[in-house]
């Protein structure tokens, strides 16, 4: 009788040393698990820094853009006034200029000559000699 005892705890080493290789492969398929989870999350964690470092520049790009957009604007007004400056000198010339072309030179001389303060004073001068 010894021998069915012995031949029951066999195989029940043999179940035990199935079930420890069985449990063996799970284990190595959960670690290879793990570790490829863990090098997706360090990937993810990589292009998420990455994205970070891109969101940083562009914010720096949008702060530049928007600093010049307002130095842009500040020469802009200027040009306008500066413009507005010179529209208001050039019109009275231009007003001018269609008197000089409708008039002419002659019209100033005459206007010179027959001037009522030119004839005062050479009544003036006449009288002092």
């Amino acid at each position: 009788m010894k021998r069915p005892s012995r031949i029951r705890r066999t195989l029940r080493s043999f179940s035990k040393d199935k079930d420890l290789a069985g449990k063996d492969v799970e284990i190595a398929e959960l670690q290879r698990r793990m570790r490829k989870a863990q090098e997706n999350l360090e990937a993810e964690k990589q292009k998420s820094d990455s994205l970070e470092i891109n969101l940083a520049a562009e914010k720096v790009k949008a702060e530049t853009a928007e600093e010049a957009r307002k130095v842009s604007q500040a020469a802009l007004n200027v040009t306008q006034d500066n413009f507005s400056e010179v529209q208001a000198t050039v019109e009275p010339l231009i007003t001018d200029l269609g008197w000089l072309q409708h008039y002419g030179a002659a019209h100033i001389e005459n206007s010179i000559l027959y001037a009522d303060e030119l004839d005062w004073a050479v009544v003036a001068l006449t009288m002092s000699s």
